[in-house]
């Protein structure tokens, strides 16, 4: 689950992507996508009494494409994908695993 992502931070809609990355005892790396989750969002949230109770975004991915040993081993990676270039200095997000 990741959670804490704040819409207001991007003008319009934006997409996450969700991916891990283990690495075995020989030093070989093996990625895993996870999924995407996508946001949509008005422009502006800021004008919307309804959209300004609903600011976080909370997002679930699964991990059942990964082998179960190599989860605690895992360094997971959110993208997110807006059509700006440049993401807002404030984007902070939590990462929880519950197996």
């Amino acid at each position: 689950m990741v959670r804490g992502i704040d819409r207001a931070l991007f003008q319009g809609s934006f997409l996450l992507t969700a991916h891990a990355t283990v690495a075995d005892d020989g030093g070989k790396t093996r990625e895993y996508y996870l999924g995407y989750h996508a946001v949509l969002s008005r422009y502006s949230v800021s004008n919307c009494a309804n959209c300004r109770t609903h600011l976080e975004v909370i997002a679930h991915f699964s991990l059942k494409n990964m082998p179960e040993d190599e989860v605690d081993r895992a360094i997971f990676t959110v993208k997110v994908h807006h059509r700006g270039s440049v993401l807002h200095a404030g984007l902070k997000a939590v990462l929880k695993i519950r197996g």
